[in-house]
């Protein structure tokens, strides 16, 4: 390889580098809703992404009461972040399904 087609290939890695990167942090910006949902029997408490500086949430609070079935909350995500829920079935709940909404289509 020739000098002048290393520095080529240097110029197109470092180009390609900060497209990489641009795109990146404009993935980080962008913003988008989802519902989560939790059905059945009886959940003890249920976890989910809210995009919070700590993460996630969780129902009930500290000290609080088990959330009443169904349960559902919408929420902004941002960047790349996914939604998750899960919800911890209380003794004797029987069956809890989880579910997330985005764009009218269920997951």
């Amino acid at each position: 390889m020739t000098r002048s087609s290393e520095a080529v290939d240097k110029a197109v890695d470092e180009k390609a580098g900060q497209d990489v990167e641009k795109e990146m942090k404009k993935d980080e910006a962008t913003t988008y809703q989802v519902t989560y949902g939790v059905t059945g029997g009886a959940a003890e408490s249920i976890a989910y992404d809210d995009a919070s500086a700590k993460g996630s949430s969780e129902v009930p609070a500290e000290g609080g009461k088990a959330p009443k079935l169904p349960w559902r909350k919408t929420v902004t995500l941002k960047g790349s972040a996914a939604p998750t829920v899960v919800a911890v079935v209380a003794e004797g709940g029987g069956e809890v399904t989880c579910s997330v909404t985005y764009q009218d289509r269920q997951g």
